[in-house]
């Protein structure tokens, strides 16, 4: 089983810490992993300079040439046209992702591609964010009407339609840039899914919570999604003293943690409790279980309390 990465950083930097994190949990569970890095040829050198333990992690580290531009730039020129790089079958995940279990079954799949719903949510008024609407907008693009895609976790199935896929998502991610000068992906992304054949992912297999906090629940992947980060406390705190002792246990108690946020609080347990009996809770009671100051616990608990009467 191929699994791919892409990551531009400074090295020893939040992007390479949280891409050890997830490799290191993608082969706790998956031991026949071979993981395959894409990086820009400057992040490469910073990689070397910087002793990164992702040298010794990944299977084979495959620099690119990209055009000048910012890390966010050279990051997306290589995602956009990951299967030119290498040979399908695959399957790409985001840095920010932690794996909690076997990946053997997303290889099964018979579409050329698959991915999951975005946002974790199965109403298509749910899944496109705001920013997204106004790209498409901006480039006269039609909006998907029954179902709109994460990029953070994508099965590149047939070698043939990938790579093609990979050219026409790479092409429009470019005009999309160009005409926006937005980074963003998923825009291009779902345009160019349109003309190709499209599995869906279960939700398990890209649990973005912070966006629906029930699909947490059984997930295999949880996607934390890099700018909701201090929203994950113990994930959040493991980033940020990676390399300290015991860091590796850390990752394990972790990935093996029945929520990806809880701060071991009791009003943090009893939202858990609440999620655990089909109730979904709203980004209010997300911040609520993740915070560990008492004061701020009640605080949003009392707002939370009376948004639901």
């Amino acid at each position: 089983m191929k699994f791919v990465y892409v990551i531009t950083t400074n090295g020893n930097d939040l992007f390479e810490k949280l891409t050890v994190v997830s490799i290191l949990s993608l082969r706790y569970f998956n031991k026949l992993a071979s993981v395959f890095l894409l990086i820009d040829i400057q992040s490469f050198e910073c990689l070397i300079n910087s002793s990164s333990i992702l040298l010794s992690l990944s299977d084979q580290i495959i620099p690119v040439k990209t055009p000048d531009g910012s890390h966010n730039f050279k990051n997306r020129w290589i995602k956009t046209q990951v299967a030119l790089f290498i040979e399908p079958p695959f399957l790409f995940l985001d840095s920010d992702t932690l794996i909690r279990g076997s990946l053997k079954n997303i290889f099964e799949v018979r579409s050329h591609l698959a991915l999951a719903l975005n946002h974790s949510q199965k109403d298509i008024d749910n899944q496109i964010a705001e920013s997204d609407c106004e790209i498409f907008a901006e480039m006269r693009w039609d909006l998907p009407r029954d179902r709109y895609f994460n990029g953070g976790v994508i099965l590149y199935a047939d070698k043939i339609k990938s790579k093609i896929f990979s050219k026409c998502w790479h092409s429009n991610w470019i005009k999309s840039y160009h005409k926006t000068k937005s980074f963003k992906d998923q825009p291009s992304l779902n345009y160019t899914l349109k003309k190709f054949e499209v599995e869906i992912l279960d939700a398990k297999f890209n649990a973005q919570f912070y966006n629906n906090p029930s699909s947490f629940r059984n997930a295999v992947i949880w996607h934390y999604y890099t700018i909701n980060l201090p929203y994950s406390t113990d994930y959040f705190k493991l980033i940020d003293r990676l390399y300290f002792p015991n860091w590796e246990n850390e990752i394990i108690r972790i990935v093996k943690a029945f929520h990806p946020s809880i701060n071991k609080g009791l009003i943090g347990k009893y939202l858990v409790y609440r999620i655990t009996r089909n109730f979904t809770i709203n980004k209010l009671g997300y911040r609520l279980m993740s915070t560990n100051s008492i004061p701020k616990q009640f605080q949003i608990l009392f707002h939370f309390l009376k948004n639901r009467s």
